[in-house]
């Protein structure tokens, strides 16, 4: 067990580590919270003339000078979050954030649910699959993707090309990202994005995005369904450009994008 010495003077912040004080300038602070329930741990990095990279564990470690006295690390990670990430007066909101792009992938294929309703959703794919540059993520051909590693934050782009041709009435469809912290128990994350759709013959691009950070190990798909009561027609399509166009790489049904969140 450790012992961290932790002071925030509303400006910048102080810890105590080892007997040595580190001292970060308040715009200069990250902290990564990551996935408590699989590493217990909580790191603070500092970009400051004096480099801090700490580790604090969670459920062991006790920290002093948190108000009065002494807390726990949970609560000193609680503090943290509190001055680091809330807009104060004069303070700013932690470090800015750069993205890096680390890989899109996409499908030129049809992608249709088989039915109205859950039962007939089917998992929007993106090819071949592969991995990310780095390794941080794997894609399966199935559209499952699997977080290697974990970083601050990341950002997933999907982009879908809504479609639906010779059918009536009007068709509803539906889209959500589903998590599994474990890897096999999957929740949904964010909003549902939803289009109707009246046109007998129609195509068109919608992009939602979700920023957080995943655990290691954890799994990754969006899926899409045909609402239950609308037309029972549509999902996602594509089109090849044709004539003197006919060299242009083919319309995709959908894309997946990654980026990782660093600090500048």
């Amino acid at each position: 067990m450790a012992t961290f010495e932790f002071v925030d003077n509303g400006k910048s912040f102080n810890i105590n580590f080892n007997n040595i004080q580190y001292t970060a300038g308040k715009n200069d602070v990250e902290l990564v919270i990551g996935d408590i329930s699989a590493n217990d741990v909580l790191e603070i990095r500092s970009s400051s003339a004096q480099m801090t990279d700490l580790k604090v564990f969670l459920p062991g470690d006790t920290i002093t000078g948190v108000g009065a006295g002494s807390t726990t690390a949970t609560e000193l990670r609680d503090a943290l979050e509190a001055i680091f990430f809330l807009d104060e007066g004069g303070g700013g909101s932690g470090s800015p954030l750069e993205s890096v792009f680390l890989g899109e992938f996409a499908s030129q294929v049809d992608q249709n649910p088989t039915g109205l309703g859950l039962s007939n959703a089917i998992n929007i794919t993106y090819g071949a699959g592969g991995s990310t540059s780095g390794g941080e993520f794997d894609l399966d051909s199935n559209g499952v993707v699997t977080c290697n590693m974990n970083s601050i934050q990341y950002s997933f782009n999907v982009g879908i090309r809504i479609a639906r041709s010779g059918a009536g009435g009007v068709s509803e469809i539906l889209a959500r990202m589903m998590y599994a912290n474990d890897g096999v128990n999957y929740v949904q994350i964010g909003s549902s994005f939803g289009a109707k759709v009246d046109d007998a013959d129609t195509v068109w691009r919608e992009n939602f995005s979700l920023d957080f950070s995943p655990a290691v190990g954890s799994k990754i798909y969006v899926e899409i369904a045909r609402n239950n009561g609308s037309s029972n027609s549509g999902g996602l399509g594509t089109f090849q450009p044709s004539g003197d166009l006919a060299s242009w790489n083919q319309i995709n049904s959908a894309s997946l994008a990654i980026y990782k969140k660093i600090v500048q």
